[in-house]
């Protein structure tokens, strides 16, 4: 028979699976099959089989309260302001938030490191088969497309791919050449860039070196995927490590060096991407979504409604009216009412850990992850995202530095083989 710990195994590879492919994929974007129905109801029924595996532990009670008081914020919500969308915000916030903080509530730490070492090693076999076909697919041609599939994403569109692993979703412009952006199985290079990220983040405390076989392999995929934000923030969580865990003292004479050509390069991006339609449509953004939140500050102009937005673009952007970050999408749909909610556990936990005696690296390193991508990519509503909002609430109620919370760092010396 099988045991529990390797039943809570199955699971979270499995529920980490179906998080990374519902969040942005080539699969949840198909235009038949309601495949992303299908694979939020399985999220939905493998959080319930987990929690019914772990349901001998108890509840905490300042859970209960807290998840009483997220029903009513979230019902009053959905009564003022979610008009033709009532099904998909029951599901997000009313069933799968609540449903992810049981969860965590239910793991002790030694799960919660399991389940997000899971979401490392997926990534990790997702990142090797896109470099994979990247280089002897998209770049040279030597291993030809065999397959077609009709998404919509910024509209209806089919793309081609390799045996369903790997797709030519995206080109971009370098130096006036149009190339491939390696997309892997994802609509577009940022958001499997935004995967990656995750993925390093918490890959740098399963190791002690700086340098090794996941730091590499993601630092090859985001670097392919040609996304400057996400290889600027991949060079900082490599300074970051370096900063806080190199106690040598080569590093009084390294940092000032690293931390010259962070800046050098950074610059020489942001200068880039000023003269490109991405920046000026970035801009335009937050142009129009303050000007619906003058005139909505409160709740905003509607749960997944961007009707009144488009409104404010300016003319040059009509043909991409989509927005560009969570942030703006947040202060459009919700105004305050659920910018609060998102941003308060980050911003409090940050202040908390910064202010500790004993500060837990790792957790403020997701924490300014989050922070930094919550302003750069839209992926407010998928799973990723709740799954990390109610990991921030846990975090919020119960770290305090007297008990295990203290103890979640990554460290590889920690994990059984799995």
């Amino acid at each position: 028979m099988i045991k529990r710990n390797q039943l809570n195994l199955i699971l979270q590879y499995i529920l980490v699976f179906l998080i990374i492919i519902e969040t942005r994929s080539i699969y949840s974007r198909c235009v038949v099959g309601h495949m992303d129905e299908i694979i939020i109801g399985g999220i939905i029924l493998t959080i319930i089989l987990i929690i019914l595996v772990n349901i001998n532990y108890k509840f905490k009670t300042k859970s209960l309260f807290f998840l009483l008081f997220y029903y009513l914020y979230m019902f009053m919500f959905l009564i003022i302001n979610v008009n033709e969308h009532k099904v998909n915000f029951v599901i997000t916030f009313m069933i799968l938030f609540p449903l992810v903080f049981l969860m965590f509530n239910l793991y002790d730490i030694k799960e919660i490191k399991k389940f997000f070492k899971a979401y490392v090693n997926i990534m990790l076999i997702i990142s090797i088969i896109s470099l994979f076909f990247y280089i002897f697919g998209s770049l040279t041609g030597i291993v030809p497309t065999n397959v077609t599939q009709e998404i919509n994403w910024g509209g209806v569109k089919i793309i081609s791919g390799y045996f369903g692993l790997h797709f030519n979703a995206q080109t971009t412009v370098i130096f006036g050449s149009t190339i491939l952006r390696n997309t892997s199985i994802f609509v577009e290079g940022p958001m499997f860039a935004l995967h990656l990220l995750f993925a390093m983040a918490l890959s740098l405390f399963m190791n002690k070196k700086l340098i090794n076989k996941y730091s590499i392999i993601f630092g090859f995929s985001i670097l392919s995927s040609l996304s400057i934000t996400a290889i600027l923030f991949y060079m900082f969580l490599l300074f970051y490590k370096y900063t806080f865990y190199n106690k040598s003292k080569t590093k009084i004479i390294l940092l000032p060096i690293l931390f010259f050509i962070f800046l050098i390069i950074g610059t020489t991006c942001f200068n880039d991407k000023q003269s490109t339609n991405s920046y000026n449509i970035r801009n335009d953004d937050y142009t129009a979504s303050f000007r619906v939140f003058n005139d909505y500050p409160i709740f905003g102009s509607g749960f997944a409604n961007n009707n009144i937005v488009i409104k404010y673009m300016s003319k040059f952007r009509l043909y991409n009216t989509g927005l560009s970050n969570s942030f703006v999408v947040l202060l459009v749909q919700g105004g305050l009412y659920l910018v609060i909610f998102y941003l308060l556990p980050v911003i409090l936990n940050s202040l908390n850990l910064i202010k500790s005696k004993n500060k837990n690296l790792f957790l403020i390193e997701i924490m300014l992850l989050q922070l930094y991508l919550f302003f750069m990519n839209a992926y407010q509503y998928t799973s990723l995202m709740i799954i990390f909002l109610a990991f921030d609430y846990y975090i919020l109620l119960f770290y305090n530095k007297n008990n295990d919370l203290e103890n979640l760092q990554l460290k590889e010396e920690t994990y059984e083989k799995i």
